[in-house]
C-alpha cells in the first residue's frame, strides 16, 4: 500500500480529513474484475453500495457489467436521478408496504429493469399483492451467513410461489469475511445455489453469488452472475483476507496529526471519517501507510488515537486505509480522484439513501 503515500503530496491543497482515490488503481480494478468474469463466461453485476457514485457506476457499466446491485430502493432511485438508467437488482429483501410501493414505482420509472428479492413467504406475499406482475424476483438462499435468505431446500417453494416473476436464486457468502474463510464460503455459495436449483427441478435463468473475498472461488458453474463490490477500492480487511493485494488498494483517508507525545499521536480522522467497524481479528481501526507498527486503538468522533513507537510530529499528514471501505465512503460528500497530473472531485451522489 506504499503507493498510497503519494496521495499526500498531490493533495496538499485539500483540508483534511478527506477520502482520496488513486484513480489509476481504481480503473485497473474495475477492468480486472470485468476481464475475470468475461473469461469465465459469467456476468458481472457489481454492488454499488461500496462506492455510492454514479460516475463509478458508469465506469463499471462501460467496462461490461450487465447491470448493478443496489442495497436499497432509494439507492437505485438516486442512481436513476443521476441519469444512469440500467438493470438494477435490489439485493435486500423488501417488505412491500405503501411507502415502499411508492419507491418501487419511482425506481421503475427511472430504470430499464428492477429486480426484487424475496426470502420468506411474508416477503413474497407482500410482493405478490403490491408490485406489478412484470417485476422479476430473485429468491435469496442462505449459504451460511445466517442473515437473510431461505434454506436451499425451502427456496424452491418460494420460487413456485412467485410464479412467472421468478428469475433465479441468489446468495451471499458473507461468512467468508474471516481469515481462511473465503474458499469455504465460496464453496458454500456454489453448493447452496446447486441445491436450490436441484430442489426446484431445473436451472433457472440466473444463479447469482457474490462478495469480493469469495469471487475467485464462486466464478464457476453453476454460478451465472457475480455481485462483488469492495473490489473497486479494496480496504485493509480485504488485504488481510488475501482478497485484495496491497497494490490494488485504491482508496484511503488522508489525515493530519494534531497531537504528538511519547509513544502515541492523534489524527483528525475519527469515527466520523473511519467508522468504528473493526472485526474481532483486526487490532487497529485502519492501517497507517508507511507506519506499519502504528495501531489506531481508539476513535472519538473527530479524533483517532494512534499507538506508535515512531514519533510523528504535529502537522504531518498520514494516509489511513480503512478496515471496511463501504461505510467510510458513505460518510463523505466527495471522492477526490487523484491521477498522475490532476486531482478532481466527484460527488458521492448516492450516499445515505437507506430506505
Amino acid at each position: 500500500m506504499e503507493h498510497l503515500a503519494a496521495l499526500i503530496e498531490r493533495t496538499r491543497h485539500l483540508a483534511t480529513p478527506f477520502l482520496a482515490v488513486d484513480a489509476d488503481v481504481a480503473d485497473r480494478n474495475v477492468h480486472r474484475q470485468q476481464a475475470s468474469c468475461d473469461a469465465a463466461g459469467i456476468a458481472l453485476r457489481p454492488h454499488i453500495k461500496t462506492h455510492k457514485s454514479s460516475m463509478i457506476t458508469r465506469m463499471q457499466l462501460e467496462a461490461g457489467a450487465v447491470g448493478v446491485t443496489c442495497a436499497t430502493l432509494s439507492e437505485a432511485i438516486a442512481l436513476g436521478d443521476a441519469g444512469c438508467a440500467t438493470d438494477v437488482y435490489v439485493s435486500t429483501p423488501v417488505f412491500v408496504d405503501q411507502p415502499k410501493r411508492a419507491l418501487i414505482d419511482r425506481a421503475l420509472e427511472l430504470h430499464d429493469r428492477l429486480i426484487l428479492t424475496v426470502d420468506s413467504e411474508a416477503i413474497a406475499r407482500s410482493v405478490l399483492r403490491g408490485v406489478p406482475v412484470d417485476v422479476p424476483v430473485m429468491v435469496e438462499v442462505d449459504s451460511g451467513l445466517f442473515r437473510t435468505g431461505a434454506q436451499p431446500t425451502e427456496a424452491a417453494a418460494l420460487a413456485g410461489m412467485v410464479g412467472d416473476r421468478f428469475l433465479g436464486f441468489a446468495t451471499h457468502g458473507g461468512h467468508g469475511y474471516e481469515p481462511g474463510g473465503a474458499a469455504r464460503a465460496g464453496g458454500d455459495e456454489l453448493r447452496a445455489l446447486d441445491d436450490a436449483a436441484a430442489t426446484f427441478g431445473r436451472a433457472p435463468e440466473v444463479l447469482s453469488a457474490g462478495s469480493t473475498p469469495t469471487a475467485p472461488y464462486a466464478i464457476r458453474p453453476p454460478v451465472t452472475e457475480l455481485r462483488p463490490g469492495t473490489y473497486v477500492f479494496g480496504d485493509y480487511q480485504q488485504t488481510l483476507l488475501g482478497a485484495c493485494p496491497a497494490d490494488e488498494v485504491a482508496a484511503a483517508v488522508v489525515s493530519t496529526v494534531i497531537h504528538s507525545a511519547e509513544g502515541r499521536f492523534v489524527i483528525d480522522a475519527g469515527a466520523k471519517a473511519l467508522t468504528k467497524d473493526r472485526s474481532a481479528w483486526i487490532e487497529s481501526f485502519g492501517h497507517v501507510v508507511g507506519v506499519p507498527e502504528a495501531v489506531i486503538d481508539r476513535l472519538n468522533d473527530n479524533h483517532g488515537m494512534v499507538r506508535s513507537a515512531r514519533r510523528i510530529e504535529v502537522g504531518e499528514r498520514v494516509v489511513v486505509v480503512p478496515n471496511h471501505i463501504c461505510p467510510v465512503v458513505n460518510l463523505f460528500d466527495h471522492l477526490w480522484l487523484v491521477g498522475e497530473t490532476d486531482v478532481a472531485s466527484t460527488e458521492v451522489d448516492l450516499r445515505g439513501r437507506v430506505a
